[in-house]
């Protein structure tokens, strides 16, 4: 059977459709633009008023908070004054480049001395130490009911680690304990991942069942002692203590840093920085500003 259409009943079809068009194509014009915008994979910006005009501030943060670190920032209406945008990235650390840092691509940036050294001998020429945070204890995390530190048990369980094999908590420190106990990555069955955020997702759908990791108190704050209390993982879940190891050494810190040619903006950006919600508290700050 052949159906058609008239005459009257194609031009009413064509309206109709025009008519959809055109309601999509005002949505889309009256939507609002996010203040918060992805830009890439690793990298977000968002404005820090509607009104402002001024150049971006370009911030080198963790991929586990970078998110938040950028909204934080661009609710800051005080640094209106003097940036339009914020743009949070979480680069490689083969990406902390001398070029870049000399330049100031990263005006203000997170990091290990040691690792912004490693790319800029003369580091402090060009960037000044602003926060210091201490060092932190590092924790196995096991989805078994039992932790068990002996080989029948570890060579059972498959290991997540960092691709970057210079990360203290994701890397190094993990595979030093388990070279104490006679076993090394061949001996071992692993995964790697680029960043925390992979590694964790990992975690939580039972891609891997050990990773080590910082662990975080009720408040929400980075273990400092060593507690027999129930604690969290950076992605909130609850680990028993029995769900958990703590691993001899601690983890560096790190840093903010902030470029030279922002030194006179260096205490407003401070203040900015300590009024985060920072899972980790820094232990020095510049002195020379009133916090």
């Amino acid at each position: 059977m052949r159906f058609y259409l008239t005459n009257r009943q194609y031009h009413l079809g064509l309206a109709l459709v025009a008519l959809v068009l055109l309601c999509c194509l005002l949505i889309l014009a009256l939507w609002p633009t996010p203040r918060l915008q992805l830009t890439d994979y690793n990298s977000m910006e968002c404005r820090i008023d509607s009104a402002a005009e001024g150049p971006v501030l370009s911030v080198v943060g963790s991929p586990v908070n970078s998110f938040s670190l950028g909204k934080q920032l661009c609710d800051k209406t005080e640094l209106a004054a003097h940036f339009g945008r914020v743009k949070v990235s979480w680069p490689k650390r083969t990406e902390l480049t001398a070029d870049a840092l000399i330049s100031g691509q990263y005006q203000l940036l997170w990091s290990r001395r040691e690792v912004l050294a490693g790319a800029l001998h003369n580091l402090h020429a060009y960037y000044s130490e602003i926060l210091i945070f201490p060092k932190y204890p590092v924790y196995f995390v096991s989805k078994s009911p039992s932790f068990q530190l002996n080989k029948a048990f570890l060579t059972q369980q498959r290991f997540g680690f960092l691709t970057d094999v210079n990360s203290y908590s994701g890397f190094q420190l993990p595979v030093a304990l388990l070279q104490r106990e006679g076993l090394t990555l061949a001996d071992i069955d692993y995964r790697q991942y680029d960043d925390w955020t992979t590694l964790l997702a990992a975690f939580e759908r039972g891609e891997i069942t050990i990773y080590s990791s910082v662990l975080l108190d009720q408040n929400q704050q980075v273990v400092q002692q060593p507690k027999d209390e129930l604690l969290y993982t950076l992605s909130g879940s609850k680990v028993l203590p029995e769900q958990r190891l703590l691993i001899p050494g601690y983890s560096n810190g790190g840093s903010w840093f902030l470029h030279k040619s922002l030194e006179d903006k260096s205490c407003l950006l401070q203040q900015s920085l300590l009024a985060l919600d920072e899972m980790l508290k820094p232990s020095k700050v510049d002195l020379h500003c009133e916090v």
